[in-house]
């Protein structure tokens, strides 16, 4: 069994449809056939981070950021009673 090559021959033709150089296939076949399966894997992986990578890095910021805001409201809240321990001890 030498496993299952669907999925790379599938991004070596949909790099041939869209991408070839029919110069570069005619003088070196193997090496444009590399090229083109290593930029069809670049535009998924590409895909994958703008799809699934970057919306749970916002979820995260968007996390931060309320946590944040919450420190400083409680910050802001806290002032009154720190200027009046403050006025005590002048």
């Amino acid at each position: 069994h030498i496993g299952d090559w669907g999925t790379q021959f599938g991004m070596i033709l949909y790099g041939y449809k869209h991408f070839v150089d029919e110069e570069a296939l005619e003088a070196e076949p193997v090496a444009e056939l590399s090229r083109l399966y290593r930029l069809v894997n670049q535009l998924m992986e590409f895909h994958e981070t703008r799809d699934e990578k970057i919306p749970r890095l916002q979820e995260k910021l968007a996390a931060q950021q309320r946590i944040a805001a919450d420190l400083q409201d409680a910050a802001a809240a806290a002032e009154p009673a720190d200027r009046k321990k403050a006025g005590k001890r002048a």
